[in-house]
């Protein structure tokens, strides 16, 4: 697994809670601070313990990481102000 390249704007947690929820996932840090949802993937079962990472940009989340597979692919910082302003645009 690769990680984006000079983006250090993550942060990595490890897996507390796992809870089965509307066709997909939530996910709770051990620490309380964070907490994902994402639809369930083919073959993948996220489990307590496991380690994750969250690229952020302005409290929204640009790319998920749970147990070295992609979750959410990841976009850039500068990617994601172009889908802002294209948002805000139309």
């Amino acid at each position: 697994m690769t990680y984006p390249k000079n983006d250090t704007d993550f942060r990595k947690f490890t897996i507390s809670k796992v809870i089965e929820q509307d066709g997909g996932w939530k996910i709770h840090s051990t620490d309380g601070v964070d907490s994902q949802y994402f639809h369930f993937q083919k073959e993948f079962i996220p489990k307590k313990g496991m380690r994750y990472r969250v690229y952020a940009f302005g409290g929204l989340c640009r790319g998920l990481y749970v147990g070295g597979r992609v979750i959410r692919p990841y976009i850039s910082p500068t990617q994601q102000r172009e889908k802002n302003r294209e948002h805000v645009n139309t």
